[in-house]
């Protein structure tokens, strides 16, 4: 199969991955093929500094690269295991990440997003608990010179449960940030 791919694309090879630490900053990884060094873009907009896509193939994984024939630059092509996949269009950013399983949109500055199952959940009870005391006011019988006595003791039930204070892992997808 590389022989053949190799015989359609002259100049492509398959290498393996030494070196991905420019790969973020400078949009390239070193490849090794034949005991040489490579260096291989891995941005599908070449002209542009910040937008496109970017495949981070991890170390040590086999790569396909192919020549960019106007630039004489080679090209990621396809890889066989991945650790990062870097998006941007202008301010636009996604990432995403093999290993933690992690979505990243423009930097998750804002935290995880919202489980809105949950969040459903724990704005029903809150629902239910105004109603549930809606309905001792309503229903509460007002008696002359009690002082209040039958109200206290409609809502002796009702105050008696307390709600759950909501946390942010009660709610919070920690895997796609925002």
């Amino acid at each position: 199969m590389r022989q053949f791919v190799g015989d359609l694309i002259p100049g492509s090879f398959t290498g393996k991955v030494t070196d991905v630490s420019k790969a973020e900053s400078d949009g390239y990884i070193t490849v090794l093929y034949n005991e040489m060094s490579y260096r291989v873009f891995i941005k599908s907009v070449l002209d542009s500094k910040d937008d496109g896509i970017r495949v981070i193939p991890k170390k040590g994984s086999i790569v396909f690269c192919v020549p960019d024939m106007t630039s004489g630059r080679y090209i990621l092509q396809n890889c066989n295991a991945w650790d990062k996949i870097l998006i941007q269009a202008g301010s636009l950013k996604l990432e995403m990440n093999a290993g933690s399983g992690e979505v990243v949109l423009n930097e998750g500055k804002n935290g995880g997003l919202i489980n809105i199952n949950d969040m459903v959940a724990k704005i029903n009870a809150i629902e239910s608990d105004l109603n549930n005391l809606k309905t001792l006011f309503k229903s509460w019988p007002v008696t002359t010179g009690d002082g209040g006595t039958a109200l206290k003791t409609a809502l002796g039930a009702w105050y008696a449960k307390t709600l759950t204070k909501t946390t942010k892992s009660m709610i919070e997808d920690d895997k796609v940030k925002h």
